[in-house]
């Protein structure tokens, strides 16, 4: 396996091999990665991963700092599957502290996400350009549980004619339903356990969604649910897949989506769904 750290290094790497699917991640990797990338090699060997933590997408440093950080192991497993490169550039290989230029993302507004975690999707979408501008690939792997970020990257591609097609990927979840994320590591026994109930809820929610009529009624409903049982809300919405926007009427494939903190540890989820 070829571990690539210089940049220079990577862009001549990367330009000899042919039709190339990309996996960025920032290690830490569990279950869900590990789908995303026997995802990216039933289609070709030249599946590229990526391991770098991005400071620009944190708007909380202790979040940033407290981050897992599992190299080691990381490498253990993308031996294991076998990946033949991965890409591991620092801050200075990436011109993190020396930008002169910088993304500003237009009329993205829903009311989630963005709403509390300011810069955040400006950040992710920084990074992913530049790594796709280094790595050039034909295709980009993304899971569906970052389902606003794969909206955001979706609409960044398609905005700027990329010549790279997105390949989205269900959630891999826990036994009791959680969504597997890096953050799920730093839950307690209790609070993994605890955690069972954001998609046992939204879950339920999706199933009494049954018009476009009963949505406000249901979201505040369960909302209301998750807060007597000490939960956080940041938001708990239903959406329109196409465009993250309140659904209208005409609309029938719809996503109920989440963001609630247990404690400080803030956790995410969705369930795509159709009504009649």
């Amino acid at each position: 396996m070829k571990i690539i750290k210089k940049l220079d290094i990577a862009k001549n790497y990367f330009s000899s091999l042919q039709e190339v699917i990309f996996v960025p991640t920032m290690g830490n990797l569990h279950a869900g990665h590990i789908q995303l990338i026997n995802v990216a090699l039933k289609k070709t060997p030249n599946v590229v991963v990526s391991i770098f933590v991005n400071p620009t997408q944190f708007n909380d440093q202790n979040d940033y700092i407290n981050y897992p950080r599992t190299i080691k192991s990381d490498l253990s497993i993308l031996k294991n599957l076998g990946i033949n490169s991965v890409f591991i550039p620092n801050e200075e290989e990436l011109n993190i502290s020396n930008q002169e230029f910088s993304i500003t993302l237009n009329n993205q507004d829903f009311g989630l996400c963005e709403k509390y975690r300011d810069g955040h999707f400006e950040g992710v979408v920084t990074i992913v350009s530049k790594l796709c501008n280094i790595i050039k690939p034909k295709y980009l792997v993304l899971g569906k549980k970052d389902y606003q970020q794969l909206h955001v990257l979706q609409k960044y591609i398609q905005n700027f004619c990329y010549p790279i097609k997105v390949l989205p990927v269900k959630t891999v979840r826990e036994k009791n339903g959680l969504a597997m994320s890096s953050r799920n590591n730093l839950l307690t026994a209790s609070q993994l356990e605890k955690a069972s109930e954001l998609y046992k809820n939204i879950l339920e929610l999706s199933k009494q969604c049954r018009s476009i009529t009963n949505i406000s009624k249901s979201e505040k409903k369960f909302t209301q649910n998750l807060i007597a049982k000490d939960w956080n809300i940041e938001y708990l919405t239903v959406r329109s897949q196409k465009t993250l926007l309140h659904p209208k009427s005409s609309e029938k494939h719809l996503v109920v989506m989440i963001a609630a903190k247990i404690e400080n540890i803030r956790l995410i989820d969705n369930i795509e769904f159709c009504i009649n």
